[in-house]
């Protein structure tokens, strides 16, 4: 999550004159419900659209602040959503918290600027009666990273050789993923980086959260293969990630940002849908057939098998990346054109 707000400031810093602006994380001790200091208030990337940071936004709008949606999403709704989110004619979204429902159309109405993450987010908005032509498209913030060529790339504990070699980041959601069963997830990974090491794979494990660290010792143990697999020695910050992830083949990934940052470096990720939020993220770059739901009976062939699709055609994978990432790219910047209206 440290990502979306380095990445704001970031882009800020560069777009923004300094002496005009003062940009202030709700971190640190900020009470984000208390608006009255601030001339704008943000609700940057993340799945931020839900109960309590949508009352923060109609709080801020009340007292007369300047609101911006800034590439948020919605996430948490049950699987069967995904498939029905298109269908949705306009204000016919089942969500039963109808006060919800207001609350959001209010907020979205008042919003200086309303970025969404992904295709599904803005259906489901759609679907909740939020015209369409107060929507923007922008992607996931995370997009905008930028790699650092100065940081040493992370790289030491890799093989020499010319072997390839794969990404896999695993952690946990507190079984709060489709299923709601994580070893059985677990146990379908292993079975494919198994498959794939006798392929002539070596495989890289890192995390991207504290608590992951702990699952990412417990799935390197039981695959085995101790030679052909390495595991990240800490919790590494993005930049460390982009210049890891740039010398592999393709990346396999649980959590959201990981697949984000690939897309960063134009390497192809298969991405485990474990919430509503990846296959978002998947649709908004037009790669929904790579990302397969946690609770799929054959989740481990199937990487396996895209794998495979990706030795096949990774270099047109990797356009469509890459074109995806400059679309976006040139989108969030209309946001900031509303910060200088």
């Amino acid at each position: 999550d440290e990502l979306m707000w380095d990445v704001f400031r970031e882009e800020c810093r560069r777009r923004l004159p300094a002496d005009e602006f003062e940009i202030v994380p709700s971190i640190n001790g900020i009470n984000p419900r208390q608006c009255e200091p601030y001339d704008w208030v943000v609700l940057g990337g993340g799945s931020l659209i839900m109960p309590g940071y949508i009352e923060i936004l109609r709080d801020a709008q009340d007292l007369g602040k300047k609101t911006m949606i800034w590439g948020s999403g919605i996430d948490w709704l049950p699987k069967h959503q995904i498939a029905l989110a298109r269908t949705y004619p306009d204000g016919g979204y089942p969500e039963p918290d109808q006060t919800y429902r207001r609350n959001v159309l209010d907020a979205f109405g008042r919003c200086e600027f309303a970025g969404v993450r992904g295709p599904l987010t803005m259906e489901v908005l759609r679907g909740m009666g939020v015209d369409k032509s107060l929507l923007h498209q922008c992607g996931d913030p995370g997009l905008l990273a930028r790699p650092d060529v100065s940081v040493y790339p992370m790289d030491a504990n890799m093989w020499e050789g010319d072997e390839p070699v794969i990404a896999v980041n695993w952690g946990t959601s507190y079984q709060r993923i489709y299923g709601g069963d994580e070893k059985r997830t677990e146990a379908e990974l292993a079975n494919a980086i198994r498959q794939l090491v006798t392929r002539g794979y070596r495989i890289y494990l890192y995390h991207v959260w504290g608590v992951d660290e702990a699952p990412c010792i417990q799935l390197m143990q039981s695959i085995g293969c101790p030679d052909r697999i390495r595991m990240a020695p800490r919790l590494f910050n993005q930049y460390e990630i982009m210049s890891l992830l740039r010398k592999c083949f393709c990346t396999v990934n649980f959590k959201l940002h990981p697949s984000v940052l690939s897309t960063v470096v134009d390497v192809p990720f298969i991405a485990l849908g474990y919430r509503f939020k990846v296959f978002d993220f998947a649709a908004s770059m037009n790669l929904a057939s790579f990302v397969q739901s946690t609770d799929a009976h054959n989740l481990g062939e199937w990487i396996v098998h895209k794998v495979s699709e990706l030795e096949a055609n990774k270099g047109g994978v990797a356009e469509n990346l890459r074109t995806g990432r400059e679309r976006y790219q040139t989108l969030i910047e209309e946001s900031f054109r509303a910060f200088m209206k």
